[in-house]
């Protein structure tokens, strides 16, 4: 009793579009084939059952809840198939970082057949100018506030809302927090998804539990009082320390019964076929200076390949053309990993981000650095790592043996921070 009056509390009733779920009951096997069946069969044959247990989640708790699976686990299939199932409630708005449209598009593409949603159908909008339409539409969290502003979107617009890399509204001042939870409390399917839940500092998920269920997470201080261990702060007057927490069993029950379900690789690896390696591709949009220099190599390239094919070309003649092929070849591929380079820098920060603090700690510990010297250590190394503006790249390498192809740092050399060593960045050279 003295939890919900604390959270807050409402008389609201809750239900779904077949009737199969409900906040207090669990979806039998007849209802659970019901949820399957109104999935996209291009998707059904992929889901493996503990994916199928996410969305029976969602559903159970009608419509809205976190999915907070570790990084690998398929929290974008998931939400997909809830899509699905809710695709009385479209239009669609996906929240997310600009770096993971492409791959939420790809994703729509391949687990909804052309019956469903086509690439017409999905809206990206990548600038302020660009019209909202479609069946889903795609906006990065930093663009959201301008389109607020211009009015050119509003929250009652969309029946569905899906934060991705939901903790990016953790700080409940941030205006795109402000912006986005208004969508997200307004749609009647809201789902947040984060690698990274921050059980060990709750406050963190006040506002993505704010935005899925309102109704019960509605007093930010009974909130942080109970679960943040909230003091005064030693700093500022009138101001909490929330940094804390407190009550922390309680409020892992709260959610796992409420509004939130996470399984980590180990938990469904041994239960599931996830032991073969999972790839997937990650399309790279080059910089216009890098696609002149591809357009210059593919003209190249045919022009080399008529000649191959000149009948009047000699055998002598022949293989120097053959070689010229493996030298634009070779350019090629240093060509490619430039273009590459900012896509895995953004894919590394975006694992440093979602990565247990626990692990990389107790890893720093067994290479000898003290738990202190984390931050310094650590924290800028994804910012050690310089990128050029620059289009230009190495001169095209030539048949004749004078080439000038790129030279590569060697490798990093590193000395490790001894106990009682002052923890200084200089220390590391990453070249």
């Amino acid at each position: 009793g003295d939890t919900g009056k604390s959270l807050g509390s409402t008389n609201n009733s809750m239900s779904t579009d077949t009737g199969a779920s409900s906040m207090s009951g669990v979806i039998d096997e007849t209802n659970q084939d019901i949820i399957l069946n109104r999935i996209d069969e291009k998707l059904r044959t992929k889901l493996l059952p503990f994916q199928m247990k996410g969305i029976f989640f969602i559903v159970n708790r009608a419509g809205r809840g976190l999915i907070g699976d570790e990084m690998g686990c398929g929290k974008t299939l998931q939400a997909i198939g809830c899509m699905q199932y809710y695709r009385n409630h479209w239009p669609v708005l996906i929240l997310l970082p600009p770096t993971l449209i492409n791959q939420w598009k790809s994703e729509l593409l391949a687990n909804c057949s052309r019956s469903l949603l086509t690439e017409k159908d999905i809206s990206v909008v990548k600038k302020a100018s660009d019209a909202v339409c479609g069946k889903v539409t795609l906006i990065s969290y930093s663009l959201l506030d301008k389109l607020t502003a211009n009015k050119a979107i509003s929250p009652d617009r969309f029946g569905i809302v899906i934060a991705d890399e939901s903790q990016n509204l953790k700080n409940k001042d941030a205006k795109r927090t402000y912006t986005a939870l208004p969508f997200l409390k307004q749609a009647k399917v809201a789902i947040c998804l984060s690698g990274t839940p921050a059980l060990n500092r709750p406050v963190e998920l006040y506002t993505q539990l704010n935005a899925t269920i309102p109704y019960v997470f509605n007093d930010y201080e009974a909130f942080v009082r109970r679960y943040c261990d909230a003091k005064p702060s030693a700093f500022q007057q009138n101001t909490l320390d929330v940094r804390g927490s407190s009550n922390e069993i309680e409020l892992r029950l709260l959610l796992e019964s409420m509004v939130m379900i996470r399984r980590l690789k180990i938990e469904v690896i041994s239960d599931e076929v996830l032991g073969t390696k999972q790839r997937e591709v990650r399309y790279v949009h080059l910089n216009p200076g890098l696609m002149k220099q591809f357009d210059k190599l593919k003209k190249q390239e045919q022009e080399i390949e008529r000649k191959l094919h000149d009948p009047s070309a000699d055998e002598s003649t022949k293989n120097k053309y053959r070689n010229d092929q493996r030298v634009l070849t070779n350019y090629k591929y240093q060509l490619t990993g430039k273009a590459k380079v900012q896509r895995v820098l953004d894919e590394l920060k975006l694992l440093l981000e979602e990565a247990d603090k626990d692990k990389v700690s107790e890893i720093l510990r067994r290479k000898r650095v003290s738990s202190e010297k984390q931050v310094d250590v650590v924290a800028p190394v994804a910012d050690c790592i310089e990128i050029s503006d620059d289009d230009e790249v190495p001169a095209m390498p030539t048949a004749d043996g004078n080439t000038s192809a790129c030279v590569f740092p060697e490798e990093p050399t590193e000395t490790l921070v001894q106990p009682g060593d002052k923890a200084n960045v200089e220390s590391v050279d990453y070249n």
